[in-house]
């Protein structure tokens, strides 16, 4: 997919650099970015979930299963 966006000419400057001294393109690097801070988001929100659960007198009886479908998410990366 061909997504366009538009960034500051500085960070423009950082990414193409990043880019070349890792031996990457600008597209792999930008991927590899945005799966990371998505994936970091996910977590943090699945964190706050899991406190919630946490604070309860009881551990929900799904918590199980919310926490092999993390599991399962994190391994199925595009």
């Amino acid at each position: 997919m061909r997504l366009s966006v538009s960034i500051s000419e500085r960070l423009g400057k950082t990414v193409k650099n990043v880019a070349e001294n890792e031996k990457k393109s600008v597209s792999s690097l930008t991927t590899e970015a945005l799966l990371y801070y998505l994936q970091e988001k996910k977590k943090k929100k699945l964190g706050y979930q899991l406190l919630a659960l946490a604070g309860k007198s009881k551990v929900d009886k799904d918590i199980y299963k919310f926490l092999e479908k993390s599991r399962i998410d994190d391994h199925d990366r595009a």
